[in-house]
């Protein structure tokens, strides 16, 4: 079968197979996966199908892009189908037990690189580091971080180290396993001077309710790193009380939150001593992320 009859076939049943109610919305991101699967099968750029319509596939590549179909159709993630995930213009590698890293977080990323200094040393943590995507975005655009990786899942430590040797940056990076902080209070414990320029995190911000009530394609991923206790705050409350005795005066605590967190997550900064605190939006103006400086005194 040609390029241009079996992604024509397949996004045809994909949309079908999508629970959206908004038939636009179904058909656009059917034809998406559809070109993601099988640029996967041919080794080639999504963008590159367009110059190859009329290419005949062989009866193995027929095969393997519509076993990934017939999977993907199930809700599984592409992500997880192809075992990558691109984020901040790197390749991470990406599998059951990790979450997948999303558009949303390069914003935190972004933001954290308006901070922190290009040509002086920054120590910095990633708490809560799942496949690595924060810490090792960061060492790569600043040559001179060092940064600790945080994460208290044996599996998603395990990509997060992989994703490190992928980007060439794991000599400038250290990962430890354990329970959002307490691996860095350890350290503090033991070395009085140990002191953080930035605490970083995309922590489990999903509320008992939006557990009920998400995507199928979300339910394959891990909800350790997605359920943040009834309200969704747990883990913000554990940060912000922890993080200062970690932190340089004037260091940074950043995180992303939930679109409607924003207010309750800038008050428990207030509330801890923080200053400069601040509720910044995603592109669609939603709240997407909360920054703010630990207090001098």
């Amino acid at each position: 079968m040609k390029i241009k009859e079996i992604l024509c076939q397949q996004s045809t049943e994909m949309t079908a197979a999508i629970k959206e109610e908004n038939q636009e919305a179904k058909a656009a991101e059917a034809q998406e996966i559809c070109r993601l699967l099988l640029a996967f099968v041919l080794h080639c750029e999504p963008k590159e199908l367009w110059l190859k319509q009329e290419y005949v596939l062989t009866a193995v590549e027929e095969k393997t892009f519509l076993c990934l179909c017939q999977q993907a159709k199930t809700g599984r993630p592409v992500q997880y189908l192809t075992g990558e995930q691109e984020f901040m213009g790197l390749s991470f590698s990406v599998g059951e037990g990790v979450l997948i890293p999303r558009w949303e977080t390069e914003l935190l990323v972004e933001k954290a690189l308006t901070f922190l200094p290009k040509e002086a040393p920054v120590l910095i943590a990633d708490i809560c580091t799942g496949s690595g995507a924060i810490g090792v975005s960061l060492c790569h655009y600043l040559p001179q971080a060092f940064c600790f990786a945080v994460d208290i899942s044996e599996i998603a430590l395990g990509y997060a180290k992989e994703n490190g040797r992928r980007n060439q940056v794991q000599n400038r990076m250290t990962f430890l396993q354990g329970d959002l902080l307490h691996p860095l209070l350890e350290m503090k414990r033991q070395s009085a001077g140990f002191a953080l320029d930035m605490i970083l995190s995309n922590p489990p911000y999903v509320t008992g309710q939006e557990m009920n009530e998400l995507p199928e394609n979300v339910r394959y991923e891990p909800s350790l790193a997605l359920y943040g206790g009834e309200d969704g705050l747990d883990f913000y409350r554990r940060l912000v009380s922890e993080a200062p005795a970690l932190l340089k005066a004037d260091g940074w605590l950043c995180v992303e939150c939930g679109c409607g967190q924003g207010q309750a997550v800038k008050n428990l900064w207030e509330q801890n001593g923080f200053y400069h605190v601040a509720v910044c939006q995603d592109y669609a103006g939603k709240d997407r992320m909360v920054v703010g400086r630990k207090n001098r005194s």
